[in-house]
């Protein structure tokens, strides 16, 4: 956004405070992430999703990096699968809209004595898969170590089935549903609170999931090594070493001899336990925390509904 110099009447001061991992405790309490934000006019936040454990339908669901371990069956099989995605759904089903109201309280509690008005927007999460029943089907995310110097064994090759794509992407939109939700009835609640306070707060929520459309995992026209690769795919996956570090599109004479869309040298690729995600050395590039987060132009289309949103309710320095 900051870069973007088209939507702004003029040089817009904006402070990114935002940190992977980070769950709703860390923005006002924990980490206190609003500590870097200044004093600002409009907030912009995307949380949640760690606290419901998205990592964990990650790690369970579709790398399953561990060899040897018993991860159970594929889903919706009895497995680590299935009690990953229960154990999202009961979260947000249950303790998130509290959660996230407590968020809210002590975000705007940080922020009363400020002085101006603030407008927080949440937005929600995309879908990351499409559903339909094709070649996807059949293929796995799950990682082979090969080429290493001490090889290691094959850890599980859990299928993209239609049903598993279908759960994480009902995760996703039972997330944005209670995100949008809550706004809603806390937008409600600071009305009327504050009818006589000469500087007010809102809270607004921003959907982006349609942007998304065509550029998701397993697209009908994509295939396995565009799931890992191609700058038509908006989400990461976990890319082999060198590719896909500073660019958003990769190219195949950038690829290794035989690489089919699985293949890593660089160990600790595959260790997404907490010690190496805890290790500034391990994690350097990013390599365990970008799967399932936006690329660039996942990025793009979120600023392009951010702007939307703040251009249709008349946000001063934005052109209309």
């Amino acid at each position: 956004m900051e870069a973007d110099k088209q939507w702004t009447t003029g040089q817009q001061e904006l402070r990114f405070a935002a940190c992977s991992g980070s769950r709703l405790i860390d923005m006002a309490l924990g980490q206190q992430q609003v500590t870097k934000t200044g004093t600002p006019r409009v907030l912009i936040m995307t949380a949640g999703g760690n606290n419901a454990g998205f990592f964990n339908v990650a790690l369970n669901c579709f790398y399953q990096y561990e060899p040897g371990v018993d991860y159970g069956g594929e889903f919706p099989e009895p497995g680590r699968c299935a009690d990953a995605i229960n154990g999202a759904k009961d979260y947000i089903n249950g303790p998130f809209a509290q959660d996230l109201i407590n968020t809210y309280s002590d975000i705007f509690h940080f922020y009363e004595d400020q002085g101006h008005d603030m407008d927080l927007y949440q937005t929600g999460y995309a879908h990351f898969f499409n559903v339909n029943d094709n070649w996807c089907s059949q293929e796995s995310f799950g990682i082979i170590p090969t080429g290493l110097p001490s090889p290691l064994p094959a850890g599980n090759q859990p299928k993209l089935s239609v049903a598993l794509r279908e759960a994480v992407n009902d995760l996703t939109e039972q997330l944005n549903y209670k995100i949008e939700i809550t706004v809603a009835s806390f937008e409600d609640s600071l009305k009327a609170s504050q009818v006589d306070r000469d500087s007010v707060f809102h809270v607004k929520y921003i959907p982006i999931t349609a942007g998304f459309d065509g550029h998701r995992f397993c697209e009908d026209n994509h295939s396995k090594v565009d799931n890992y690769l191609s700058g038509d795919v908006w989400f990461w996956n976990v890319s082999p070493p060198g590719i896909g570090a500073t660019a958003d599109n990769a190219v195949a004479d950038q690829l290794p001899g035989n690489f089919d869309g699985t293949y890593t040298e660089t160990p600790h690729l595959l260790d997404f336990s907490e010690e190496s995600l805890s290790d500034p050395s391990v994690i350097s590039f990013g390599w365990q925390l970008r799967p399932f987060h936006p690329k660039y132009a996942g990025h793009t289309v979120i600023k392009d509904a951010i702007v939307a949103r703040l251009r249709a309710d008349g946000i001063s320095g934005v052109i209309g």
